[in-house]
């Protein structure tokens, strides 16, 4: 059930799950700042190497298991966002991880002012999919949802600026 609730991520019905006008906002300034994104993903497209939605490339999918993006925005420096789901036998694990590599002062400044914001976004993507998942689950009587990440709270991670 939490895949299929995550392969929907950046699609046109279900967006992010959570602050979605945050997203389409910092996609508008991106736009503003000479950046050009690619729109929302179709309902049902399926999320594979190269496929782009918003500010993201796919650049890897392990179905079940992980979805890599690189993001294409206008930013001093470079990143991405990781998302791994980790089975078990009775539940499953779902992390979120940015990873930026800075350019310069203006990079680690960017990292750090924005570091609150996007640790908040991860933090209630995470849960927002999770509550999903859960919802489905029950309607479809499959298996448990997943539980918060391994910081107990939201399943992202805050990696240092400039490492993976």
């Amino acid at each position: 059930a939490v895949w299929r609730v995550l392969a929907r991520l950046g699609d046109e019905a279900d967006g992010y799950f959570f602050l979605d006008r945050v997203w389409r906002l910092r996609s508008w300034i991106d736009r503003l700042l000479g950046g050009r994104d690619a729109g929302r993903r179709e309902a049902g497209e399926p999320l594979q190497p190269g496929t782009r939605f918003d500010f993201w490339r796919v650049l890897a999918v392990e179905p079940g298991r992980r979805l890599t993006l690189v993001s294409s925005l206008r930013a001093p420096g470079a990143g991405g966002m990781e998302l791994t789901l980790s089975p078990t036998a009775t539940t499953s694990t779902l992390a979120a991880t940015i990873h930026w590599h800075p350019a310069g002062f203006w990079g680690l400044l960017y990292w750090y002012a924005l570091w609150p914001i996007h640790a908040a976004m991860l933090a209630g993507m995470v849960r927002a999919i999770s509550l999903e998942a859960e919802a489905e689950a029950a309607t479809r009587g499959s298996t448990p949802a997943p539980r918060a990440g391994p910081d107990g709270e939201s399943g992202s991670r805050r990696p240092a600026a400039g490492r993976n």
